[in-house]
């Protein structure tokens, strides 16, 4: 928080926020803060404090960040367990580190570069829950990175490998997003990964309508840690003015559930800087325990960056 206090008051800023709820049978809050002077931005994400310098340039751009989360990480306060939140798997984790990278900027908007980081993780009870804990230990990773933007369709895909606990954890990972730049059109978004020897905390978390996730519809917020997924959201709709309303169908394969499809409404509604997302999903088809239900929606507001 003292790191924002300075930007703000610095010279020129620019700062965005965002408020809101995921509610599940789980349900989670959301309050970020974040402020930019130049190349520099502090960040307050909930439960995460980050202060990240990001130089760009016509060749390419970089970037190097200090962050630190208290107690939320991965969302191992609320794990889920064969189709309902499992409290005795719970505990708080929390960490600090470093990661930092570079990309360099192609012809025909691609893009290639990498990235690592390190951080150490500490593990502690939480309520009535898991008593047997990970030991404290760092997590070192790197990544090679290639992509493409252009305003239509954008890619990327990522090979790398992390070491912890004494072991290498190899993963692989690609996303594939399209959406024609009218006003009425089909959307389409394609994520998929491999990955072996990896822990609870290195597992991809899949479930949600937020960004932070793997998207399934109707799924608790990062219910699924998986190694291998492919996932799949296709559907469409209006974008124009200041009304976004999108209808998608969510398909996901997983190590841990070989089906599970989600339906959802993801709308969005802007003035100026101003929005509000109110998104809602249903599972009709996922694994769920007697009592548990299959639904999920994702209410924030907040302020965008400036132009």
């Amino acid at each position: 928080m003292w790191l924002l206090l300075r930007l703000a008051v610095a010279g020129e800023t620019d700062a965005s926020f965002a408020l809101g709820v995921d509610l599940n049978e789980t349900p989670h809050g959301l309050v970020n803060v974040e402020v930019r002077r130049g190349a520099w931005t502090g960040s307050l994400i909930t439960d995460t404090l980050q202060a990240r310098w990001d130089p760009a340039g016509e060749r390419g751009r970089a970037w190097v960040a200090g962050r630190g989360e208290f107690g939320a990480a991965g969302l191992m306060i609320s794990p889920w367990t064969d189709g309902a939140p499992d409290p005795d798997r719970a505990m708080a984790v929390s960490y600090g580190g470093l990661e930092g990278g570079a990309v360099r900027y192609l012809s025909r908007g691609l893009y290639a570069g990498g990235q690592g980081s390190a951080r150490y993780y500490v593990f502690s009870e939480v309520g009535q829950g898991r008593r047997s804990l990970p030991a404290d230990h760092p997590v070192v990773g790197g990544d090679g990175l290639v992509g493409w933007w252009t305003p239509e369709a954008q890619a990327w895909a990522r090979l790398g490998v992390d070491y912890s606990l004494g072991t290498w954890a190899p993963h692989a990972h690609v996303e594939l997003k399209s959406r024609a730049d009218k006003a009425l059109a089909p959307r389409f978004e394609l994520r998929a990964g491999w990955a072996q020897h990896q822990d609870e905390v290195l597992r991809t978390r899949v479930g949600g309508l937020n960004p932070y996730v793997v998207p399934l519809a109707g799924a608790a917020w990062g219910e699924l840690w998986v190694e291998d997924y492919a996932a799949l959201r296709g559907g469409g709709g209006w974008h124009g003015g200041r009304v976004e309303a999108d209808l998608l169908v969510d398909v996901v394969s997983s190590d841990v559930q070989a089906s599970a499809a989600g339906f959802a409404l993801d709308t969005r509604w802007k003035h100026e800087r101003l929005y509000l997302d109110a998104d809602a999903g249903y599972a009709p088809f996922l694994l769920r325990q007697e009592g548990v239900g299959a639904w999920s929606v994702w209410l924030v507001f907040g302020r965008e960056w400036g132009a």
